[in-house]
């Protein structure tokens, strides 16, 4: 397994959870899974300070 630090581990996050939106509904909009991005991305941010 390759180390990675917070950045990475951060995208991999938010693009997971991107992912999982688009398996588990039929279809969502891209300005909705932009918000959904941002949120997480916003969330880990506060969990991190």
């Amino acid at each position: 397994m390759i180390t990675a630090g917070p950045v990475v581990i951060t995208a991999a996050l938010i693009g997971l959870t991107g992912s999982a939106l688009l398996i588990t509904t039929k279809k969502v909009s891209e300005t909705f899974l932009i918000l959904a991005a941002g949120i997480v991305g916003l969330l880990l941010d506060g969990r991190a300070h």
